[in-house]
């Protein structure tokens, strides 16, 4: 197996934009979703490489963050697309989703959006889906966290 360090960023071409993302290991899929803003390179190589031993890890950027195309929508519904159009270019047909902060409430969007795709969600460090007592600010959703064009 490849180490973290040393496995390829490929891009997923959705038609309107490429997603960026990596995979790791083998077995069943399970796709990790990142922070607010996170990227391929903010998830710990060691939980990663854990993981893979078991499953198929795969890591992405959002749309408009990172290395992925596009721009990053305000609407967790529509971010959560991501992880569907990215599963429809790899041809998977089910998968788990893995959110982490942020990433929970994506997760937890695409679990009940996309419910013949995903088997499980594991949701670490997130929110329950609905409104929150204390809303995003524009400034936080406002900037860019772009590194590749």
């Amino acid at each position: 197996m490849k180490k973290f360090y040393e496995t390829e960023t490929l891009f997923a071409d959705t038609g309107d934009r490429k997603i960026a993302y990596r995979s790791y290991g083998k077995g069943k899929t399970i796709i990790f979703v990142n922070r607010f803003r996170g990227t391929l390179d903010t998830w710990d190589p060691l939980f990663i490489t854990m993981m893979a031993k078991r499953f198929n890890v795969i890591t992405f950027d959002y749309s408009g963050i990172g290395s992925s195309g596009g721009t990053m929508a305000p609407d967790i519904a529509i971010v959560a697309k991501d992880i569907k159009d990215l599963a429809d270019c790899l041809k998977l047909g089910t998968f788990i989703v893995l959110g982490w902060s942020y990433g929970g409430l994506v997760a937890q969007a695409a679990t009940l959006l996309y419910p013949n795709l995903v088997t499980h969600a594991i949701l670490l460090g997130t929110n329950p889906p609905g409104k929150n007592e204390v809303p995003f600010e524009q400034a936080f959703l406002g900037c860019r966290a772009k590194t590749h064009q």
